[in-house]
């Protein structure tokens, strides 16, 4: 007793025995095909479609395969067919370069935005660079303004010394 198809274990290879009427059964079918073909014409059998991929055949308009009549409609069918797959492939060739262009055109913003931003960063690491070595400037500057204030002010404790003992001891020296 044999599972349905949908519960049967994919992986399983299948019996000898099913494998012979599938392959029996495909054959029959062939045959059939083969059989009602037979009897159509040849721009009634469908073919390859004069090498029509499966994506083009659902892009194609239903009715432009099999509405003409007679081995000259026939040939109009195809012209007018191969203009229309022509009309087709270049419409879906101009939407795939726009689609393209405009992902270049996000990349390349995507790009330009990155690097502003990247450049933006490097200023503001500058700037607060600048700013250290501003504070550092100014914290030099009021040391250095603090020595010259305490060098002023050891020249005038000396002099004042120096002339003070000079008033007190000149008299002795001299």
């Amino acid at each position: 007793m044999s599972l349905p198809p949908a519960q049967r274990n994919p992986f399983s290879l299948p019996s000898d025995e099913e494998v012979f009427r599938l392959r029996d059964e495909e054959r029959r079918t062939r045959a059939a095909a083969a059989e009602s073909n037979k009897h159509l014409k040849c721009w009634q059998k469908g073919g390859n479609q004069g090498g029509r991929s499966l994506r083009m055949k659902d892009l194609a308009a239903p009715d432009e395969v099999g509405n003409k009549s007679g081995a000259g409609g026939a040939a109009a069918g195809v012209v007018q067919e191969r203009r229309q797959e022509k009309e087709i492939m270049t419409e879906f060739i101009a939407k795939k370069r726009e689609m393209f262009l405009v992902q270049m055109s996000l990349d390349t913003k995507r790009e330009e935005i990155r690097k502003l931003e990247e450049k933006a960063q490097m200023k503001e690491e500058a700037l607060l660079k600048s700013e250290q070595m501003l504070e550092e400037v100014r914290l030099c500057g009021e040391y250095t303004r603090h020595l010259s204030h305490i060098t002023l002010c050891f020249a005038f404790l000396l002099k004042h010394h120096n002339v003070h003992h000079r008033t007190q001891f000149g008299s002795t020296l001299s």
